[in-house]
């Protein structure tokens, strides 16, 4: 029998490349966001980290 994946099967995966930015850098990135006219395109690089990110 072939069953479907579970739903949030990435989950971890994500999560596991979010756990390597520290609370404050994470503060910082969503203020730049919210406080500027740069997209997350640019946000992400002004940051270095990868706009799936």
């Amino acid at each position: 029998m072939k069953c479907t994946p579970k739903v949030g099967d990435n989950f971890w995966r994500y999560t596991f490349f979010m756990s390597k930015l520290n609370l404050e850098k994470k503060a910082a990135i969503v203020a730049h966001y919210m406080n500027t006219t740069d997209g997350y395109t640019n946000t992400a690089k002004e940051f270095g980290i990868s706009e799936s990110t």
